[in-house]
């Protein structure tokens, strides 16, 4: 285990305390890759099915590493913000798929491809562009209309969840201060809706509007992110049970009163 200061990322002196550190795991790729299979894919799984993961992560895993600027101390976090990690693991299954794939990634032929992926695409895919902003994926790489395996899973359809209006904006605004983004200054929020969708109708910007007129655009997976924040000292209304969480940003919003 490595612990590194964080480099200070704005002029704020509460940005430079000492008390900020990057907590690293060093590990091999290939030992770290078990751990990612465990934690990404159901233990009933066939053993093809985490061979199939075992490539995706190993190659997501190297493209991120590739990708990483040289003021970044780490490569991939151990959460959704970039592949789900258990740690060292025995599961023999994902172990053995590892060692099975030993080497192998997906490329274009010029590069490893960053294979994103999720646990469940509801019935429309994004790319990465639609997602995160950012357009790094070969052009065969597009959204469609999958075959239709994704509706066996409990989370094809969800919800409706309902939140109240201003603890999300205190939320979105914490996120915001984490993150050292604008939105850290939202005080309230008069309007909340998508303003753009990809060609299979999947929402990839949201705007946010104070009743100043002050709008913030959020893409896809900064919205989920920010409505899900929880701040490390959260008490009370800023505590988020698991089952008001949005599991994806795949969804159609209304206000209602003080509720969203």
């Amino acid at each position: 285990i490595r612990l590194v200061p964080q480099r200070p990322t704005t002029t704020d002196p509460r940005d430079r305390g000492p008390d900020l550190f990057d907590v690293m795991n060093l590990v091999h790729l290939e030992a770290y890759l078990p751990g990612v299979l465990d934690k990404e894919l159901y233990a009933h799984w066939q053993l093809p099915t985490y061979q199939a993961q075992a490539i995706v992560a190993r190659s997501y895993a190297l493209a991120r590493f590739q990708a990483a600027g040289p003021t970044r101390t780490f490569d991939v976090e151990a959460t959704q913000a970039s592949q789900a990690y258990a740690g060292a693991t025995t599961h023999e299954r994902s172990i053995q798929a590892v060692r099975d794939t030993a080497g192998l990634v997906l490329s274009d032929g010029q590069r490893i491809v960053p294979a994103y992926y999720s646990s469940n695409c509801g019935g429309a895919g994004a790319s990465p562009f639609d997602a995160f902003g950012v357009d790094d994926a070969p052009t065969c790489l597009t959204p469609t209309h999958p075959d239709p395996w994704c509706r066996s899973s409990k989370y094809y359809n969800w919800g409706p969840i309902r939140r109240n209006i201003k603890t999300l904006a205190r939320r979105m605004a914490a996120w915001g201060a984490a993150n050292h983004l604008t939105i850290k200054n939202l005080k309230n929020i008069s309007t909340l809706v998508i303003v753009s969708r990809n060609a299979l109708g999947r929402p990839n910007r949201f705007a946010v509007t104070e009743t100043t007129g002050k709008r913030y655009i959020l893409i896809a997976e900064s919205f989920r992110q920010a409505c899900n924040f929880t701040p490390p000292d959260a008490r009370g209304s800023l505590s988020l049970p698991a089952k008001q969480k949005l599991k994806s940003s795949y969804v159609d919003i209304s206000l209602d009163g003080n509720d969203v």
